[in-house]
């Protein structure tokens, strides 16, 4: 009776969403909102729709089923273009089964939509990290820092990156992710390398302590920056100090091969010989530090 009225199609699609047949509640509801585009209402029900199969999805994600999460997505997106985060989870799920390609497509149309997202911006920069190409992550990396300034992971990160570019440049934002987030261990400890690789030693001194006392005597966490205050004490001829951290390191791994060689080369220069064959000894069982190990053992029978 009246075919130019929106109200009646709205009511339509409402009463076949109460009976879950969404294919015609969303026929009617986009009838509605053709013949009254202005009427949020008309969109909101759309959305709400989109949403409870969302959340359909999210499910499926939660148990990894991302063959069944997938194509719900996709629906959802179908019948609410505008559903920015439907695209970021659809991302997540073929990020999740290595398909980077499908997750970078949907990650953009994301973006399209509103360019001021962090947690696509962060994702689709580690997407392009993974496939080798660092100019596209560093890009947006620095895109979500500059929607998010506080972000300390988007400092991290970008700090990472630039490690094999620029070390007084992943110097600069790993300190940064290190200021935002002061217990943020991994900032401190990665820090700490960088200032080694620029010869800062005292700062990665610094760097490597704040590592092992955010992370706590009982953390075995503290190997990597116990070993590396090792080393960088054996480089200062502070042989006493760098066995100490050694020791602690091989406490946390008693057969790690970085921990026994620091260890063997205190011990060397403190006149400790059978000690230091000792910890060489384990040392060359670890294939990282197999040759280092053995030239000391070499050494020590001349």
């Amino acid at each position: 009776r009246f075919p130019g009225r929106a109200i009646p199609y709205y009511e339509m699609g409402l009463l076949y969403e109460t009976i879950n047949d969404r294919v015609n509640a969303i026929k009617y509801l986009t009838q509605a909102i053709d013949l009254n585009p202005n009427k949020e209402q008309y969109r909101l029900a759309v959305y709400s729709i989109a949403q409870s199969i969302a959340k359909e999805a999210d499910e499926d994600s939660r148990r990894q089923d991302f063959n069944s999460a997938i194509p719900k997505y996709i629906e959802a997106i179908s019948y609410y273009p505008e559903f920015t985060q439907a695209y970021f989870q659809i991302a997540k799920a073929f990020y999740s089964l290595g398909d980077y390609k499908q997750a970078k497509s949907y990650l953009l149309q994301c973006l399209d939509l509103n360019p001021n997202q962090l947690q696509p911006l962060m994702m689709l920069a580690t997407i392009y990290k993974k496939m080798k190409d660092s100019v596209s992550a560093e890009k947006y990396y620095r895109k979500a820092i500059e929607v998010d300034s506080n972000s300390y992971k988007a400092h991290f990160r970008l700090g990472t990156l630039l490690i094999n570019q620029d070390l007084d440049a992943a110097r600069q934002s790993l300190q940064k992710a290190a200021d935002i987030k002061p217990n943020y261990y991994n900032a401190h400890e990665t820090l700490g390398i960088v200032n080694m690789q620029l010869g800062k030693n005292d700062e990665a001194i610094e760097n490597f302590r704040n590592t092992i006392d955010i992370l706590g005597e009982k953390s075995s966490k503290r190997y990597k920056s116990l070993y590396l205050l090792a080393d960088i004490f054996n480089g200062k001829e502070s042989y006493a100090t760098a066995r100490d951290y050694a020791l602690s390191a091989v406490d946390i791994k008693e057969n790690g091969g970085a921990a026994n060689y620091h260890l063997g080369v205190a011990y060397k220069n403190l006149g400790e010989r059978y000690l230091a064959k000792n910890a060489f000894e384990r040392a060359s069982k670890d294939k990282d530090w197999r040759a280092s190990a053995k030239y000391e053992l070499d050494l020590m029978k001349k």
